[in-house]
């Protein structure tokens, strides 16, 4: 296994595109093998804990330099949307297998997830969900989730610890699947009727965020729960959790928010950090806490910050 001990213990460091493909960072994972992986608007990016190994199109069977999203499964398989395909990595092998979709379709992928039964099912804008078979290296549409979901433009989506499916939309609230329940829409009272990002919690509270909302879900009424406001202009886009369930919001041009539950409100995370790398201005848009417990932000106009977990500047937040 790849071990990433060779980093500094106690740091917070900055990657440009002097080091990776490009500063316009687009998501983050870890493989089993231990390696971290960066998708960028002009390739993908491996890290062995001191070298970026480059794919690109024209280098690798990657078929688009655009990397949208990753995802690791339960088996260890590395999923890749780039462009309008989706790929699965082979560690073996090294090459990034086509997934295919039925001829004349053209999807538009955004997010990928994995359910309790082992099903992987990727969001296809304004098409629906669709389940990815790994053995005939095909997708087909979720028509029980399809048929109620209908074109709604689905950009996340999460599995939680009771097996419900969670649907976050731009316009059309948020949906959840329960195999019990069949699908159900919430319409969160904000005024775009977004959903932006949702996250479950370790005590398995589901949050949830809006263009200028905060809300929870009540597992006991089955309501959506408005917990705090926020100025809209904070543009936040994206929520994210670590293991010791501090939360951040990812924004556009705003740099990184942490959710503070007990104040009602969102702060600024790690304030000098943010203004000693100039991403105060920045649009947060990956986060990755790898296997050793260090952090990785994306940050989609100025590359990769990575912060080990003894750093003090991360550890110690406002």
């Amino acid at each position: 296994l790849v071990s990433l001990h060779r980093l500094p213990a106690d740091e917070v460091r900055f990657f440009d595109n002097t080091r990776i493909s490009s500063h316009l960072l687009t998501s983050l994972c870890q493989d089993k093998d231990g390696y971290v992986w960066i998708g960028t608007e002009y390739g993908l990016n491996r890290f062995d804990g001191m070298v970026f190994t480059h794919y690109y199109s024209y280098n690798s069977t990657l078929l688009d330099n655009y990397v949208n999203n990753l995802f690791v499964d339960e088996s260890g398989d590395m999923f890749v949307i780039s462009g309008k395909r989706l790929q699965i990595y082979d560690r073996r092998t090294g090459i990034f297998n086509a997934v295919s979709f039925p001829e004349g379709h053209v999807p538009v992928l955004s997010d990928i997830t994995q359910m309790a039964d082992g099903t992987i099912v990727v969001s296809n804008s304004k098409h629906g969900l669709w389940a990815v078979d790994k053995s005939s290296m095909t997708a087909s549409p979720v028509y029980e989730i399809n048929d109620v979901v209908g074109n709604a433009e689905i950009h996340t989506v999460m599995t939680d610890s009771r097996d419900r499916l969670w649907m976050c939309t731009n316009d059309d609230g948020i949906f959840m699947f329960a195999s019990s329940a069949g699908v159900r829409q919430f319409l969160p009272d904000d005024w775009t009727r977004g959903v932006t990002g949702v996250v479950e919690s370790e005590d398995g509270t589901i949050y949830m965020l809006g263009m200028e909302t905060f809300f929870m879900f009540d597992d006991e009424t089955w309501d959506i729960k408005e917990l705090f406001k926020f100025d809209y202009r904070r543009s936040v886009r994206r929520l994210y959790r670590a293991e010791d369930d501090t939360m951040y919001a990812g924004s556009y041009g705003r740099g990184l928010y942490k959710v503070d539950l007990s104040g009602k409100r969102l702060v600024t995370a790690c304030p000098d950090a943010q203004r000693q790398f100039g991403l105060s201005n920045s649009s947060m848009t990956a986060f990755l806490e790898d296997e050793e417990g260090n952090r990785w932000f994306g940050f989609g106009t100025r590359g990769l910050l990575f912060a080990s977990k003894n750093s003090q500047r991360f550890t110690h937040l406002p």
